[in-house]
């Protein structure tokens, strides 16, 4: 797999070349294959985990267990801390509040009082685009100076979120994003251009992990 750095553009941008958004909410979807951290040997009759499955999960992984980012969501002109999640389904990128995302909330459902009784409340995404009309990620020209820098050129305090970078949608709005420090950054964009790359056959991954119960675990 391998991602072509173009540019610069017009206004001296880059992007990551690989191969709408909504903000509609989203239920949480049940829980994925889990990934293990080292491959255990198959039992008896089991077939071995597929080296390419495998090497695929490892990739996705932190958006699979949530990266923290801070999004601009319109009509907000700030910055609001979120997580980044990628659905169990491999179909879905989803912007969830902190404490509501899969990775870090609890398993228990929200109860709400209604008419004296209470009622399970289900706790859904911020928002979500579909990995199908996802195009491409966008690291504009200051986040990459800054990812190449290997001191800091200023000792002026910046913000939490400093590395910006754009999640760019066919036919909808970019999703604005960023990132607290270069590790972060790296691990989201080769997540994303590893689910980019293998765009076509998501389906088929997410059910091969789902027919290996046991084989793949956090």
């Amino acid at each position: 797999m391998r991602t072509t750095l173009v540019g610069p553009g017009l206004f001296g941008d880059f992007w990551l070349m690989t191969s709408g958004a909504s903000q509609q909410t989203v239920e949480q979807p049940e829980p994925g294959p889990n990934l293990a951290a080292e491959e255990r040997r198959p039992g008896a009759g089991e077939a071995p985990i597929d080296p390419e499955l495998l090497a695929f999960y490892r990739q996705v992984l932190p958006l699979l267990r949530g990266s923290t980012v801070a999004a601009l969501r319109p009509p907000r002109k700030s910055l609001e801390e979120r997580q980044l999640v990628l659905s169990s389904d491999l179909q879905r990128l989803e912007l969830w509040m902190p404490t509501d995302s899969p990775a870090t909330r609890s398993e228990r459902a929200e109860a709400t009082e209604v008419s004296g009784h209470l009622v399970a409340r289900k706790r859904v995404a911020d928002a979500f685009l579909r990995l199908d009309t996802l195009t491409r990620v966008h690291l504009p020209k200051a986040t990459l100076l800054a990812m190449q820098r290997k001191a800091p050129a200023t000792s002026k305090p910046r913000p939490r979120f400093w590395l910006r970078f754009e999640l760019v949608v066919a036919g909808s709005d970019t999703w604005q994003l960023s990132a607290s420090d270069v590790q972060t950054l790296q691990a989201i964009t080769s997540a994303v251009t590893a689910l980019l790359t293998a765009r076509k056959k998501l389906g088929a991954l997410a059910l091969s992990a789902r027919q290996q119960p046991g084989s793949l675990c956090l």
